[in-house]
């Protein structure tokens, strides 16, 4: 999400040519560090993203900044 309220999506297929580890099993207490892509237009000021853990899950909005 923007500074406008504007969603964008990720751009999954440059994220699996970015991440060898894109669709790890991550086991509670693990971590793992990934790129996330976005093509957004130029001057986009990037305000939060939001994670699910499925399709069907409310998900997790945090604030970027």
């Amino acid at each position: 999400m923007d500074d406008q309220g504007r969603l964008y999506t990720n751009d999954t297929a440059a994220e699996l040519n970015l991440d060898k580890d894109l669709a790890a099993e991550i086991n509670p207490g693990n971590k793992i560090s990934v790129i996330l892509a976005f093509d957004v237009p130029k001057g986009t000021v990037p305000a939060a993203i939001e994670f699910h853990d499925s399709a069907f899950s409310g998900g997790a909005r945090v604030a970027l900044g």
